[in-house]
């Protein structure tokens, strides 16, 4: 009984964590265009949260070390308010991105304490459970956060709507009793190693950063370009939110039976085609909404594909937490290089660029999983549903886990 009011307070704090930074992270866009701010500006100061979110992988570590996690709760929770309401204290545009990266490390480091917590009440019996319902918190949280973006109209009180959020995620586990987990030592990032024995993973992983980075930070950009209004922005990132969340499972499926190549072959080849559709018929709402549940099944999917892809190629159980934080590593890099590319095609060539580069993407990725290898069905392991977005402890929640960490990887 203790155990599960742990546990639920943890997932109220996750919850209301998802919810803050889906409106935080996708308003920046709505506010700064409505300022008549250039489209490379706005991709630089969302770069800022994701470049954040890599310096708190390498160094919110040395915090709680230092600390340990209950002080580091509290400072990580107040600079993260500090950063965000600072936002709405601060008009000159270059002071954001700084405070972008203050809030994607605050963030970032708040969800390794949280999740270490969280690891800490979840025994081996229940893990896969709880990695399933953290998932499923994930979508629905960040459709909350969108239903709000759509709801209010003053775009200056979405900060602060974002802090009053952030600030009640503090709360539960503030009233909680719970005692600091042992902090394991950091996992090393060996992506060249990663990139010899599982490619196509490594490449999947960064490309889907890019188009998921791409989509929460300028998809607002995208559509508000097109003459629509920020309540369609909040429909058409919800309905692709929703397409991403109903299709783990099918596509999960679909990948053990067929292999991961395929899967990922489809997931890209949905994301091509659904910005075929936005591109020649943006001017149909029904069929822009139709192209953004289209989208949603494929780039939500792709992170969790190259996961398991890797999985597929190593033989040592005990290093899928090592791989999965390397995979989400080239995941962050790639959501901060994506507002950059973004920003720059729409500067270039208006909302049509923004469509060019999940485009390119998309086909580029199709045409390199076209040329791997499919792994036999005897040597694949699973398909776990894993948000990218997620905090450097969740890998440890992964079932695919078994036994402690171990030195090296071994290719099979």
């Amino acid at each position: 009984m203790k155990r599960l009011f742990t546990l639920s307070s943890l997932f109220f704090s996750i919850f209301f964590l998802f919810v803050g930074n889906s409106l935080l992270i996708s308003s920046a866009g709505v506010m700064l265009e409505s300022q008549g701010v250039d489209k490379i500006t706005i991709g630089v100061v969302n770069a800022g949260f994701f470049f954040g979110a890599i310096l708190s992988a390498i160094a919110a570590h040395k915090v709680i070390s230092r600390v340990g996690h209950i002080r580091s709760f509290s400072v990580f929770g107040s600079s993260l308010l500090l950063g965000v309401l600072l936002h709405t204290f601060i008009p000159w545009v270059e002071a954001w991105i700084a405070l972008r990266v203050m809030v994607g490390f605050s963030y970032y480091g708040l969800l390794m304490v949280v999740e270490s917590w969280l690891n800490e009440k979840s025994d081996s019996s229940i893990r896969s459970r709880i990695l399933a319902f953290y998932t499923a918190l994930f979508y629905v949280a960040f459709c909350f956060g969108l239903l709000i973006l759509g709801m209010e109209e003053e775009h200056e009180k979405l900060f602060i709507i974002s802090a009053i959020l952030l600030s009640l995620s503090l709360i539960p586990v503030s009233l909680t009793k719970i005692k600091e987990p042992l902090l394991p030592p950091p996992s090393r990032l060996s992506l060249p190693h990663l990139f010899d024995i599982a490619p196509l993973a490594l490449v999947g992983s960064l490309v889907a950063g890019v188009l998921v980075g791409g989509f929460f930070t300028m998809a607002p950009v995208f559509i508000l370009e097109r003459g629509m209004e920020v309540k369609e922005v909040s429909t058409f990132m919800g309905i692709a939110m929703a397409g991403g969340f109903l299709v783990q499972i099918p596509m999960g499926k679909f990948s053990d039976s067929y292999g991961r190549k395929r899967a990922i072959m489809l997931a890209s080849a949905l994301a091509f085609f659904s910005s075929l559709l936005a591109f020649f018929f943006y001017e149909r709402i029904e069929v822009l909404y139709g192209s953004a549940f289209v989208l949603g099944c494929g780039i939500f999917t792709l992170y969790s594909l190259s996961l398991a892809r890797a999985n597929d190629r190593i033989s040592d159980r005990s290093n899928v937490v090592e791989v999965s934080r390397s995979l989400l590593f080239s995941y962050g890099v790639g959501s901060m290089v994506a507002p950059l590319l973004l920003g720059g095609a729409m500067e270039w060539a208006g909302s049509s660029g923004f469509i060019g580069v999940y485009l390119f993407f998309s086909l580029a990725l199709w045409f390199y999983a076209s040329t791997r290898e499919i792994v036999p069905k005897e040597q694949r392991s699973v398909y776990v549903s894993v948000p990218g977005s997620a905090g450097d402890r969740l890998p440890e929640l992964d079932p695919r886990k078994e036994g402690e960490n171990s030195k090296e990887w071994d290719a099979p």
